[in-house]
């Protein structure tokens, strides 16, 4: 749908617009900034909330994003809503599990350190993390500002999420992937735009963690960002990960979410009525729709349904496919795991009830815990990962084997997908493109892992 459109450049316009405010150009209109400091007396320009694209709400809820129109006046800048999700500090603090977001939420923010120079400068785009169903540009009070010591542009767009942003009836009525496909519109916005910035559209890198590695991922893996993009930074996630793609029935978990939500003739002789489901699900709260992300049963909140999916356009083919057979856009790659990628869900699984239930109840759950369940014989194959790490006929776990629980973990769901993203992209090189790998050991004091060590931790754990 999104293709590279050759448009004028919009010249910028850039003038002095009160006390530490400027003004920028854009293709939409005039749009106010503000002035911040970067640390050492270094001053950066602040753009918050520019729209890159309609409010996706009533008619436009469950489609494809459309570009946002000229506005009227001066925008200024301002902090936008978060696309509708769970709260973050209660997700991960244990409290209470309540709704946040608005769905106008496709905004998007610049920062720069010019606006007038010689010479553009690169520009990097964050695609932020939050397995797809939660997170926002700031997520965990993150700043832009250690990243703009440096001579860059940062662009850092929001995203529909959840059953907003994944929702797929197997056809064009819900066409799914939406919240990948407001990135690619966020990506063309910046070559259209980023020029009023003091950006290069022709150095554009784009970078994530987690749900944000994979959506970096999936951008080159579909044809519709060919060109809007030229280097790659995927920190612990790629679209390999057994999290970041269903291949499960999408018309089955659309039927669930029209369940769900109590939509009357939805299913008609046990087959999804598309149409009926979507004119229900434009007319109830998006709050509502934000609860349905789940569907059957789960373990430790796997699997994750409102995911990626391959819908033959957007997403030609699985991404496993896509990579094996070089189908995608070949760009320089910097791609990194952490040294415990698997403490987090490990640590989860030891200091709540679903550590416990996994292992009593091992057949029942074990496909979930280690993404197998879409596998041709998920419980063998679960079987025997788990084995491979806790010894041969070993369901127990003990002070002496938590180091390799939760190495199972991360193994599973992060180091070996990156591994195997990495092997097929390095062939890249006869193309001219670089691919490097790295691994972070470093153990922040303010990483997930820490924040849940704070809130939950009733173990004394040797390693994390």
């Amino acid at each position: 749908m999104l293709r590279l459109l050759l448009l004028g450049v919009v010249a910028a316009a850039v003038a002095v617009a009160g006390e530490g405010g400027v003004q920028v150009t854009l293709s939409g209109g005039v749009f106010k900034g503000e002035t911040l400091e970067a640390g050492g007396e270094r001053k950066v320009f602040s753009f918050r909330g520019i729209p890159f694209a309609k409010p996706p709400v009533g008619a436009l809820r469950f489609k494809d994003p459309v570009p946002s129109e000229p506005w009227e006046g001066v925008k200024e800048s301002v902090a936008p809503p978060q696309c509708p999700q769970f709260d973050f500090e209660g997700l991960i603090g244990g409290g209470e599990m309540k709704v946040v977001g608005e769905e106008d939420c496709l905004y998007l923010h610049v920062y720069t350190p010019q606006l007038c120079g010689d010479e553009p400068l690169p520009v990097m785009v964050f695609l932020h993390g939050g397995g797809f169903f939660m997170g926002d540009p700031d997520l965990a009070g993150g700043s832009p500002l250690p990243l703009l010591t440096k001579d860059v542009v940062l662009v850092a767009p929001q995203y529909r999420l959840g059953t907003l942003g994944f929702l797929y009836t197997g056809d064009d009525v819900i066409p799914g992937n939406m919240g990948l496909k407001d990135q690619t519109l966020a990506l063309r916005w910046v070559q259209e735009n980023i020029r009023s910035f003091g950006g290069d559209p022709e150095r554009v890198t784009i970078y994530g963690e987690s749900a944000g590695g994979a959506s970096v991922h999936f951008q080159m893996l579909t044809p519709k960002a060919e060109g809007l993009f030229h280097r790659a930074i995927m920190h612990s996630g790629t679209a390999l990960n057994p999290w970041a793609v269903r291949l499960d029935d999408p018309k089955r978990v659309a039927a669930g979410v029209g369940r769900q939500l109590e939509c009357a003739g939805v299913e008609v002789d046990g087959q999804l009525d598309s149409v009926a489901l979507l004119n229900c699900l434009q007319n109830v709260p998006a709050s509502d729709l934000v609860t349905t992300s789940q569907q059957g049963e789960t373990w430790n909140n796997f699997p994750l349904h409102m995911v990626p999916r391959v819908d033959g356009d957007y997403l030609p083919d699985h991404p496993a496919n896509l990579v094996r057979e070089g189908r995608y856009n070949k760009v320089d790659v910097i791609s990194g795991v952490c040294r415990d990628e698997g403490a987090y869900i490990g640590m989860g699984a030891l200091t709540t009830p679903v550590g416990e239930q996994l292992l009593s109840e091992f057949e029942r759950f074990a496909a979930y815990s280690v993404g197998t369940d879409q596998d041709e014989e998920p419980y063998l194959l679960a079987r025997r990962i788990f084995f491979h790490y806790l010894g041969a006929g070993n369901l127990t776990l003990t002070q002496s084997n938590i180091d390799r629980w939760i190495e199972m973990f991360g193994d599973v769901f992060f180091n070996m997908p990156h591994d195997l993203a990495s092997q097929f992209h390095a062939r890249d090189a006869d193309y001219g493109h670089g691919v490097y790998m790295y691994q972070l050991d470093h153990r922040g004091q303010n990483s997930f892992t820490e924040q849940a060590i704070r809130t939950n931790m009733t173990i004394d754990f040797k390693c994390t």
